[in-house]
């Protein structure tokens, strides 16, 4: 049965919780740039073998879900920039992430307790967001 991943309501797209039963196969999902509101569903956590997630410059708002941050490991690339997302990002545990882009949301606390040891980390955009505290400087 294949899933339906967006669903359009009122004229805007959405993301279905029915993201989740791609849990076997999605390595990059790209959903950037296309006026998708709504919220993104917690069972966007069951892409466990996803490397890199691209959902910036559309409308999603509410929080990220810690479910995607701490069950896909193997993150390398996580880009949410430009939507209307808020609230705080759990401690992350993403060895293979390179690259986070969070900026021009309503994310809140205190960035140093986002950070650990990120050795492949290259590139950290937090542009008009709400982060408080100093960054880590290794």
């Amino acid at each position: 049965m294949p899933a339906n991943v967006l669903h359009s309501v009122d004229e805007e797209p959405t993301i279905t919780p029915d993201i989740g039963l791609l849990s076997g196969s999605i390595e990059k999902l790209n959903l950037r740039n296309n006026f998708i509101g709504g919220t993104i569903p917690t069972s966007i956590g069951s892409l466990i073998l996803l490397k890199e997630i691209d959902v910036s410059y559309n409308r999603l708002r509410g929080l990220l879900p810690d479910s995607l941050l701490r069950n896909a490991t193997g993150l390398e690339v996580v880009r949410v920039g430009h939507n209307f997302l808020n609230g705080t990002i759990p401690e992350l545990r993403l060895a293979q992430l390179k690259e986070l882009r969070l900026s021009f949301n309503g994310f809140t606390g205190d960035i140093s307790k986002v950070f650990g040891d990120y050795p492949k980390l290259v590139n950290v955009e937090l542009l008009a967001t709400s982060f408080t505290g100093v960054f880590p400087p290794d």
